[in-house]
């Protein structure tokens, strides 16, 4: 009986676990296929192998990746793919001398070179590339022999194969570094980076013309062939068409936004090409935003970041992940720190219509937050009185002193809203329309929610990563996008909108499930449709 008959339902469950971003369910069934390989006595399938290993390196779970290589090279896997994918999980981990080696087995010159040799070969300049850009000290002559070997390594492959084009596109942006950071280069069959772009793009173009589209990679190789030009408007359409083909995930999104700040140094650039604002900036952006979307994880902004979002106008597409991110970015500046007089950073908090929560309330904005982050005669023992807290809007890039007084509080709810004094300007606010979807346990696609706020007192911080909405009572939603002190107080937002849920107010190993018996690891927020109820309610009694 073959003992790997399962072997495509595991490549499905990985994937699955993945692409909901369940990273504890990923790496149990990703252990547990190690475990059996370890033990095994047949091979594991090839393909399934092959593809077990793309799923992970598309959500770029690296170690992960080399735990299952690592396992089916222990059990005989000698597969040219195989050693390769292992090669690029270590690169990607930093571990280039070792990933060296193995692709050393693999990428040997010929006249004729096989699909894995030119990967390998390709593989090979990533890593002299890497640590080029890694030492960063062009004067070095040591990093200068690297410089030049990797162009060398991608200039072989592309002499041989020159419908590859990212090993092309590679040599192009390394001759342009070459040229900025003035290292010679002597030996290299290309030194005008210039025309070389001009000849990938005009061949990419005629490709376009013909086939109607350009796969993913072709398409990244266009933006950097645009950004070679200087022209940065172009590279940005070609972005954002990158970022809408649903075959580029997070490992796509990091490679090429890899690409442009180490090597392109867009961002960083002093000469009038790469600038924090315009083109430019906005082609990080956008590649920013797509991988925030497939990867999940913690992105800290600063206000400058936020500007520059907002600035940002992306009309067309109605589902481009930039709009999303931007959406995101206008909650930024409603969401503020509280700190005390003394400067100690206690939680979150975020404004709000006072009509959403009181009878006649009417536009002014207040702040809601936790009542065991602010509280009357401080009720709670780590709570601050309204009187001594500020709230510092980063994104924003002010500060203001909170009223003496409480608007209204509900203790069991762990909510309390105050006022802010001499608040004008502050016109944002988390709203609450349009409406999310309800709360569905039996979706097979699992809902999200995210959190924004300020995680152990540090900068803004999106908090997307495993960010699966667990359950919902009416009164308490569980979901698993982490947070940490300094999180409470922070607004909870749905997956397409970012229309307010909940307020964040704390999060157990060992949280009570609301339905059935057992916990499991859980953070919890109090749905603001109950808060506003409650303060509704409270005021006309």
């Amino acid at each position: 009986m073959e003992e790997w008959t399962d072997a495509p339902e595991i490549v499905v469950a990985i994937a699955e676990r993945l692409n909901e971003f369940d990273w504890h369910e990923a790496e149990a069934v990703t252990q547990s296929l190690v475990k059996r390989l370890r033990a095994a006595s047949q091979a594991f399938p090839r393909d399934e192998a092959s593809q077990v290993l793309k799923q992970l390196r598309r959500k770029r779970q690296f170690s992960l990746m080399t735990l299952v290589a690592d396992a089916l090279r222990v059990r005989g896997a000698s597969d040219p793919t195989v050693i390769r994918q292992y090669a690029q999980a270590l690169i990607d981990q930093g571990q280039l001398d070792l990933a060296r080696l193995m692709l050393a087995e693999i990428a040997v010159e010929s006249d004729t070179l096989t699909r894995e040799q030119k990967e390998a070969k390709g593989l090979l300049g990533r890593i002299y590339k890497q640590m080029y850009v890694n030492v960063n000290n062009p004067t070095d002559s040591a990093q200068q022999a690297n410089l030049r070997q990797s162009i060398s390594h991608y200039d072989f492959v592309y002499a041989k194969a020159p419908d590859e084009y990212w090993h092309g596109i590679n040599v192009v942006a390394l001759l342009a570094r070459a040229e900025r950071d003035r290292v010679d280069v002597e030996g290299v069959r290309r030194k005008d980076f210039r025309e070389f772009a001009k000849d990938i793009l005009r061949r990419l173009e005629e490709q376009e013309a013909d086939k109607g589209d350009l796969d993913y990679w072709d398409r990244a190789t266009s933006i950097e062939a645009h950004v070679a030009l200087g022209e940065f408007v172009a590279a940005l359409k070609a972005a954002r068409k990158y970022v809408l083909n649903p075959a580029v995930d997070a490992f796509e999104c990091f490679s090429t936004q890899r690409q442009l700040r180490e090597v392109w140094q867009l961002g960083d650039r002093a000469d009038g090409g790469s600038q924090d604002a315009g083109p430019a900036a906005l082609i990080l952006a956008v590649l920013d935003s797509a991988l925030l979307k497939r990867s999940g994880g913690e992105v800290q902004l600063r206000a400058r970041d936020v500007e520059q979002g907002l600035q940002a106008n992306f009309s067309g597409e109605p589902d481009l992940p930039f709009t999303w991110w931007q959406t995101g970015l206008e909650r930024c500046k409603a969401i503020a720190r509280i700190e005390d007089k003394y400067n100690r950073r206690r939680g979150s908090g975020f404004l709000v219509r006072a009509g959403d929560f009181l009878d006649e309330g009417g536009d002014e904005r207040l702040l809601l937050t936790n009542w065991h982050v602010i509280s009357k005669d401080r009720q709670h023992p780590l709570s601050i009185a309204p009187g001594d807290a500020l709230a510092n809007f980063e994104a924003a890039g002010c500060t203001f002193q909170v009223a003496s007084e409480m608007v209204a509080y509900k203790r069991d709810l762990d909510a309390s809203l105050v006022r802010l004094e001499d608040s004008k300007g502050l016109e944002g606010h988390c709203p609450l329309e349009p409406m999310p979807a309800p709360f569905d346990v039996s979706k097979k696609q699992k809902q999200r929610v995210y959190v924004i706020g300020y995680p152990g007192g540090r900068s803004l911080s999106f908090s997307i990563h495993d960010s699966v909405w667990l359950d919902f009572d009416g009164t308490r939603l569980h979901y698993r996008t982490p947070t940490e002190g300094g999180s409470s107080g922070s607004p909870v937002f749905d997956q397409e909108n970012w229309t307010l849920l909940g307020l964040h107010h704390k999060g157990l190993q060992t949280m009570p499930r609301l339905r059935g018996e057992g916990t499991y690891q859980a953070n919890e927020a109090i749905s603001v449709t109950a808060i506003r109820e409650a303060f509704k309610t409270a005021r006309r009694s």
